[in-house]
């Protein structure tokens, strides 16, 4: 009886303990969901209510702790967190994440899957022209969600693909011809790249100059390895003041993001045009499209502040305690211009290509001719300038941005940007075996088949 009563107090004390481990945890949880993320306002104005998932989640875990043999598992936390807080939000968000030992969650993806049936568009209809399956003919009249209709080069022609784009692996989908329904098989075939960490390359014909970046961090770990970096990227980048080129490819597959500050300086190198005033006028445009929301709290001048000493690179480029003080100091309301470049810009994409890559991209439209090709990117800038945080007794980590672009109106008008989760969509999209000849049909360029040989497969 006594040995019971002794092991019974041991199991309650245990209890308790792993109990104040987990309100310290919420408590934590919910200071970092008010003050520290941008999204917080959004979701609570689609109905959604943060208090009652903090609770949801402190129930799930002690249900579900019962059956660990851990006094307190915090893989267990991380689900229950993911469960009750990342899966119902109202508002996507890509940057939202929970890191964990074993497991990251929160990452939410749309792949696209491909049919073998193809149109032509003739006025405002679209035809078939060809079709493995012997039950469609060619002729036939699409009578389906054109949104699932998506432009191609094939044979060195455009035309359009039936498919869609899907957060879940598929193998076949329904197809609408003469108002009759058609089952098709689809497929994900992603242009698969080696891993090249901390890659910057460039590739030049007459006509065309390619660069390519795996990141928009450059190694910023350390001084010597990103002065280095930075230095191999200026160089690289004055090649679009020697020469005025017809076309500017960007190769941005597999590109994380980083810092988008990094990459800008090919948009204002590429409007040089022997006046050293244009570039500027660039940066210009950017302080004034560069617009949202940023909160601002002590919680996050510590995060940031901790995120400078992790990247001692960063020392002397990002003065971080005056970083809100700067902007709401150096805002312009409006600038406009007309720029100097005229040529083609190219940008190849992926679903790897986030966060500062798209901004990237948003900011390119600052130019008449912007190309996408590939296919849609990650999704993830409705939401930025994220930072990490850590609950203070299961040490998870939080990925939560201070930032919000859903207001802003640049990326928000794009009719390529399709929000987080979905992201940037192509104009021409590619698998590997289309990707070169698609670049090549846009820009007339034929040497880049010799020059960019082994793209599909990598970053040049």
């Amino acid at each position: 009886m006594i040995k019971r009563l002794i092991l019974s107090f041991f199991f309650l004390t245990g209890l308790v303990f792993a109990n104040e481990k987990l309100d310290n945890d919420l408590a934590y949880l919910t200071r970092l969901m008010k003050e520290c993320y941008a999204g917080y306002e959004y979701n609570i104005e689609q109905g959604f209510d943060f208090d009652a998932a903090i609770e949801n989640i402190r129930e799930l875990y002690i249900k579900k702790s019962v059956e660990s043999t851990k006094e307190y598992d915090s893989e267990l936390l991380a689900q229950c967190i993911n469960l009750e807080l990342l899966e119902k939000l109202k508002v996507p968000d890509n940057h939202l994440q929970i890191v964990s030992k074993n497991q990251i969650y929160g990452v939410k993806q749309n792949f696209w899957y491909a049919s073998k049936v193809y149109f032509t568009k003739q006025g405002e209809d679209y035809y078939t022209t060809f079709s493995l399956n012997f039950k469609i003919r060619r002729k036939s009249l699409y009578t389906g969600d054109k949104n699932n209709l998506y432009k191609i080069i094939r044979h060195n022609k455009e035309y359009f693909v039936f498919g869609l784009n899907s957060p879940y692996e598929i193998k076949t989908a329904e197809l609408s011809l003469n108002n009759k329904q058609y089952k098709v098989k689809v497929k994900n075939k992603p242009v698969l790249l080696r891993d090249k960490e901390n890659w910057i390359g460039i590739r030049k014909t007459e006509k065309t100059v390619y660069f390519s970046a795996s990141d928009c961090i450059f190694m910023s770990w350390d001084n010597s390895s990103y002065n280095i970096q930075v230095k191999k990227f200026e160089d690289y980048v004055s090649e679009l003041r020697r020469k005025n080129y017809e076309n500017v490819i960007v190769d941005l597959r597999g590109n994380p993001g980083g810092l988008v500050d990094r990459l800008t300086p090919i948009l204002s190198s590429l409007n040089f045009g022997g006046d050293y005033k244009n570039p500027n006028k660039v940066y210009k445009k950017i302080n004034t499209i560069n617009k949202g929301k940023r909160l601002d709290s002590e919680l996050i001048r510590q995060a940031m502040e901790q995120f400078s000493k992790l990247n001692p690179g960063l020392e002397n480029h990002v003065e971080i305690d005056s970083a809100y003080e700067y902007y709401a100091a150096n805002q312009l309301e409006i600038y406009d211009f007309t720029p100097v470049y005229k040529g083609k810009l190219i940008i190849l994409t992926d679903t790897n290509t986030a966060s500062a890559s798209e901004l990237f991209i948003s900011y390119s439209y600052l130019f008449e001719n912007v190309y996408l090709i590939g296919t849609n990117t990650s999704g993830t800038i409705d939401f930025g300038a994220l930072l990490d945080y850590y609950l203070p007794e299961s040490n998870i980590r939080m990925h939560l941005a201070s930032g919000s672009f859903k207001e802003n109106e640049f990326l928000q008008n794009n009719s390529h940007w399709h929000g987080d989760t979905k992201g940037f969509y192509p104009d021409y999209w590619c698998n590997a075996a289309t990707l070169l000849p698609t670049l090549i049909y846009i820009t007339g360029d034929k040497k880049l088949k010799k020059k960019l040989r082994g793209l599909s497969i990598q970053l040049l």
